[in-house]
């Protein structure tokens, strides 16, 4: 999701992304682990982390976890 932020002079100046990253896999460890390499990347290229994720819980017909964070990024136009 995109949004405008700000304007000036009746023109956006400023957009705000919302983004929202979805993990599924069959291994648990995985998920335990994998959200903190994701989280670094994203911070580390500017986003901010907008809580600290939820639990998908398990799909009992195929075997996999979920987890979802949520990071927002701010861009001048």
């Amino acid at each position: 999701d995109i949004t405008d932020t700000r304007h000036y002079d009746n023109q956006p100046a400023i957009a705000g992304w919302d983004i929202e990253v979805n993990l599924y896999s069959t291994d648990p460890e995985l998920i335990d682990n994998m959200p903190a390499m994701i989280s670094a990347a994203l911070l580390g290229a500017g986003f901010t982390r907008s809580g600290k994720g939820r639990d998908g819980g398990m799909d009992k017909r195929t075997g996999h976890y979920a987890w979802y964070m949520d990071f927002y990024y701010t861009e001048r136009i």
